[in-house]
């Protein structure tokens, strides 16, 4: 577990400078524990306002993880997504998408959103 969360942050990209996307090695188990674990750290590091987890817990289906320490509400974005939550704690599944499509997808509704002042 621990180098699976390792291999997960070496591999994160910064957002905007204050949100990161990370995600969950093809094969993953307990992914979904695993991405939810990461995504509460990630908020705890300095300078990081929220964090989004990809990954997948059945074929065709790619899950996010949203976390927040509170300065962006992570709950209108999955909301946007078809998905719910909290403003700190939320998350969304988007069938028949790639975890690269997916992250498109959030990069897209992140900018809309900054853009229109909705989160």
């Amino acid at each position: 577990t621990v180098r699976i969360k390792s291999e997960i942050m070496a591999h994160l990209k910064t957002v905007d400078g204050y949100m990161v996307f990370a995600e969950c090695p093809a094969g993953t188990e307990q992914a979904q524990i695993i991405a939810g674990q990461v995504a509460d750290y990630l908020v705890t590091v300095e300078g990081i306002h929220a964090s989004f987890l990809f990954y997948h817990v059945e074929e065709g289906v790619t899950s996010i993880s949203a976390r927040s320490d509170g300065t962006v509400n992570v709950q209108v974005v999955m909301e946007a997504l078809g998905g719910g939550g909290h403003l700190n704690i939320a998350g969304a599944q988007l069938e028949h998408y790639s975890i690269a499509e997916a992250r498109d997808v959030l990069k897209q509704t992140l900018q809309k959103m900054l853009d229109e002042g909705d989160i």
